[in-house]
């Protein structure tokens, strides 16, 4: 498949120079796809949608906050932005049936697209640009500015190579628009964008295995702008075999995310630590992970370092998969007397069922506030109770105390049932929680 997909209507072009602005149209109009509307148009700046327009609405839309100001300074912007919309829409409607003409179609879904932009280097103000065409995900008729001609990749699209290219007014017009107007546009949005499009966005970087034979993925992810470079390297030295590299995928805020896998089948792991993830970004130092079996999350145990905030709080790490928190009759259960408690954290590897049972609770600074916070780092648990909702009884005033359970994500599975009995509450107990943090691998 050439330039052109079907991706192209989202955007998901990833840029090269980390210096490079890019301003980008994608225009797609179909038939015969009754759930998808007959045109679309999306304006990009660096990757992010800035205007949108479509045949339902035949509005053009700002899709960024930033763009308000743009509008004030320019108030009939939006105005001829619809009108140059609604003209296309009504060339591309044409287009849609000259391009089944030409390959003998009559019926079935088609998808005519259109990519045009121009991108600007800021440090040494270079330029480049586009303006292409593909039909049913195919590359069908590009334009040359340099040659100021047009290049037809199948026999299809000759005959409209041969009626344009003899257009020279009109791709003189195309080649100053996209090398002067598309520049100083680009430099517009950016310049009212600032502060959302010229942010940078430290990434995470996270080492995953599925399996002990898997490759190790080295994950980045919530990182701006999309242009980062991500690598292993071995000795200090960029590996290129070895490695599969992955492409620079969207997250649902705006940020990005990429993963670049290193396969240690022939590594033995005491060489391990020659190896080392590298993340560099514009703007920040580079970030380097080594391969440690402590940092890498999997799949079939402990997960390594999260790479996330840290606990100040006390840490209690129970191994057992099933765990049971009992009084006596004996063996007792394991004691831990922390005066001020506010906070406790426990981590439990593989944990499907936990019961606790508590006939005292008692606190060295009155009243206790404990809070019970469940979380947990691997494909998160359903929490549940012996009786919805748990039934908390105390023999003095206020009433029963409130159980609030909370999970950081969504489900699915593994399943894990909190039990909690309280046979003697203290005076005055809010059992909001002792911050159980549970980590269910």
């Amino acid at each position: 498949m050439g330039a052109l997909g079907l991706l192209l209507l989202l955007g998901l072009l990833s840029g090269g120079s980390a210096v490079i602005h890019s301003l980008r149209y994608f225009v797609t109009a179909s038939s015969g796809l009754s759930s998808f509307p007959e045109f679309v148009s999306v304006g990009m700046v660096d990757e992010v949608q800035f205007v949108h327009y479509d045949s339902v609405s035949e509005r053009a839309v700002p899709k960024q906050a930033w763009m308000d100001q743009l509008t004030r300074d320019h108030p009939d912007y939006w105005e001829e932005e619809t009108g140059r919309y609604q003209g296309q829409q009504q060339v591309f409607k044409g287009n849609v049936e000259t391009a089944k003409k030409r390959f003998n179609q009559t019926g079935g879904a088609h998808v005519f697209q259109m990519m045009s932009g121009c991108e600007w280097n800021d440090e040494d103000d270079t330029t480049d640009d586009y303006h292409q065409y593909a039909y049913d995900g195919e590359d069908f008729i590009a334009f040359d500015l340099k040659t100021l001609t047009w290049v037809a990749p199948v026999r299809q699209a000759v005959p409209s190579k041969l009626r344009w290219d003899q257009d020279r007014a009109m791709n003189q017009y195309r080649k100053n628009y996209y090398t002067m107007e598309c520049v100083d546009w680009l430099k517009k949005y950016l310049a009212y964008g600032k502060s959302t499009l010229q942010r940078t966005e430290r990434p995470r970087v996270s080492l995953l295995q599925r399996s002990p034979s898997s490759p190790v993925v080295c994950h980045a992810t919530g990182f701006y702008p999309d242009r980062v470079v991500v690598f292993w390297r071995r000795d200090g030295q960029e590996l290129h075999e070895q490695v599969d590299p992955g492409e620079v995928l969207p997250n649902h805020d705006g940020t990005f995310q990429v993963s670049v896998d290193l396969d240690l089948t022939a590594v033995p792991q005491e060489d391990w630590g020659r190896y080392e993830c590298v993340v560099q970004l514009k703007g920040i130092e580079d970030i380097p992970t080594p391969l440690d079996p402590a940092l890498i999350r999997t799949n079939w145990g402990k997960t390594g370092r999260d790479g996330g905030r840290g606990h100040t709080s006390p840490h209690l790490t129970l191994p057992p998969p099933h765990l049971h928190l009992t009084s006596p009759p004996p063996p007792p259960p394991p004691h831990l007397t922390l005066p001020h408690l506010h906070h406790l954290h426990l981590t439990l590897p593989h944990l499907h069922h936990l019961h606790l049972t508590s006939p005292h609770l008692t606190s060295t600074s009155p009243p206790p506030h404990l809070h019970l916070h469940l979380t947990s780092t691997s494909p998160p648990p359903h929490l549940t109770s012996t009786s919805p909702p748990p039934h908390l009884t105390s023999t003095l005033p206020p009433p029963p105390p409130h159980l609030h359970l909370t999970s950081t994500s969504p489900p699915p599975p593994p399943h894990l049932h909190l039990h909690l009995h309280l046979t003697s509450p203290p005076p005055l107990l809010h059992l909001l929680g002792a911050l159980l943090l549970i980590s269910c691998s």
